[in-house]
């Protein structure tokens, strides 16, 4: 039997998934059908061109190299210029929603941010509300998955799809990443309960639920921004405070996931553990087995925090494959360590490790610090630039600044105002952007005094349009209700009304590797040869 499902998604896309079984020689194929139409500026983001100042057309909110910037401390996310570090909001509290009659800023304490695919928005996990989605557009904010202690009495619950609905709550986000197997979310819930401390300024003092990892669920063939529950993916066993998180995407139903955890035991410790990485298989039985990455005790047992060592990841991420000074490197995780509230583990640092392709379960290898001491004070989130740079966002400054958006090149030679420099500030390795060093106004560079304590960076890989921002009207797509045989032409009709056609661009995915990309009338076809 021939199946078609025809889905309207909240960014304005139209998929149709057509499975012919035997008579397509067991090939799915997907159409995905993409309207783009413009959209008036309001107030966040102006549009801009991209690249910046090309004087091109200003069709565009973010462009790839933006640096995308969360700040607890500021209760807000930022736009940081990759080149002249100015700084320029988001979503801060003007953005604010009211709930029960009141502004709540859904971004306090807000410490993980990552951009949705096929909506442009921006994702933030913070500690009080939850999982928090922001327009760019006009910063708007929305509540996406309640989370955190700003609720009330007890934490926000949900629904654990996986483990026969059973009721979990959610009570310290931490890091969030996308899958981009399915472009689900993952967010790690750390179980510190923040409202349960004999000593406020020790989160080891907090009572802690153990820790877990949640998945924001998608329907098949849902489009960008829509999804249809949550699951937990893994909980305890190794987890104990699990913090940062990042995804390798190499497998075929979901990615292998990498977490940080600040206290758990990893290498035989008897008190309170020293923390590591954790591997999360999604290819195991049952999918995400845990085993030991890192282990910050097994690295070196006899460690004095935080005075040596490296205890306590804070801030992980992959960074792709390079070559330096002829020497090639694989993907490898990078992580920060740095000493915080309670976890005093280790002095500042950025190190590596590469996961063993042949044995992924094993701990990984090739350990190595990247970089230690200043410019850097409390290096948390990261990133990767367009080019393989490391973006790093530290709550600190060795600059004697707030916090600083640092950037990495490791295709560089380390150099420091501390160390060895040449005494070019433009050689300075890593590289303050933002507040800008060498700036004769110091640490208040004009537009860039937003900042505070920034905890996260993302870049922005795919620029993100105006045109995604208001749909066509009356949007109908003629479905295909015969089997396509390979060798046979596809053809997709369908029709929209818009005060501006002009504007409107059309995409379909085949799924079979082939796109095409039109400026239609409406109404309009389209065909295609298997």
């Amino acid at each position: 039997m021939n199946i078609i499902r025809v889905l309207f998604l909240r960014n304005w896309q139209v998929a149709a998934r057509t499975a012919a079984g035997a008579s397509l020689r067991g090939v799915a194929l997907l159409f995905l059908l993409a309207f783009a139409s413009s959209a008036a500026w309001a107030q966040g983001l102006p549009l801009t061109d991209c690249p910046r100042g090309s004087n091109g057309a200003k069709n565009y909110y973010l462009c790839p190299g933006d640096i995308v910037v969360t700040d607890g401390a500021a209760s807000g996310i930022f736009l940081v210029d990759p080149i002249s570090g100015n700084q320029t909001p988001i979503s801060t509290a003007v953005n604010a929603p009211t709930i029960n009659g009141v502004p709540v800023n859904l971004l306090q304490q807000a410490a993980s941010v990552t951009i949705e695919p096929g909506t442009g928005k921006l994702l933030a996990a913070g500690r009080t509300y939850g999982i928090i989605r922001v327009n760019p557009k006009d910063g708007s904010q929305e509540v996406l998955l309640k989370g955190g202690s700003g609720w009330g009495t007890g934490f926000p619950t949900i629904v654990d799809s996986a483990h026969n609905n059973v009721t979990e709550s959610f009570i310290y986000p931490g890091g969030i990443t996308i899958d981009p197997v399915d472009s689900s979310i993952l967010v790690t819930d750390t179980g510190i309960r923040l409202n349960q401390c004999t000593n406020p300024s020790d989160v080891t003092t907090c009572v802690s639920d153990p820790g877990k990892i949640i998945r924001i669920t998608k329907g098949q063939g849902s489009g960008g921004g829509v999804y249809n529950g949550t699951a937990v993916v893994a909980k305890g066993v190794l987890l104990s405070n699990p913090f940062d998180i990042t995804v390798d995407g190499n497998n075929g139903a979901a990615s292998n996931i990498y977490v940080t955890d600040m206290s758990a035991k990893l290498g035989g410790e008897a008190a309170r553990g020293m923390g590591g990485i954790i591997y999360l298989d999604a290819s195991s039985t049952p999918a995400f087995n845990q085993s030991v990455f890192f282990s910050s005790y097994a690295q070196n047992p006899t460690a004095t925090p935080p005075t040596s060592g490296t205890g306590c990841p804070m801030g992980i991420t992959m960074v792709p494959p390079l070559t330096v000074n002829s020497v090639s490197y694989p993907t490898r995780v990078f992580a920060t360590v740095f000493s915080y509230n309670g976890f005093g583990c280790a002095p500042q640092a950025l190190f590596s490790m590469t996961p063993n392709v042949w044995a992924p379960t094993s701990p990984g290898n090739s350990f190595q610090t990247i970089f230690s001491g200043s410019p850097l004070v409390f290096p948390f989130g990261m990133d990767t630039d367009l080019s393989g740079r490391v973006i790093i966002a530290d709550e600190g400054s060795g600059y004697g600044c707030n916090g600083t958006i640092f950037r990495l090149d490791l295709t560089k030679q380390i150099q420091t105002t501390v160390g060895f420099w040449d005494g070019i500030v433009a050689d300075l390795n890593p590289f303050g952007i933002s507040p800008i060093v060498g700036s004769p106004n110091g640490c208040s560079p004009p537009n860039q005094t937003y900042l505070v304590n920034p905890s996260d960076v993302a870049v922005v890989k795919v620029a993100v349009t105006a045109n995604t921002a208001v749909p066509p009207g009356n949007l109908v797509v003629t479905s295909i209700t015969s089997p396509i045989n390979e060798g046979d032409t596809a053809s997709l009709s369908g029709s929209f009304t818009d005060t501006n056609p002009a504007s409107d661009t059309v995409t379909v995915d085949w799924g079979d590797g082939n796109k095409t990309v039109a400026q239609p009338v409406s109404p309009f076809t389209l065909t295609h040869q298997y």
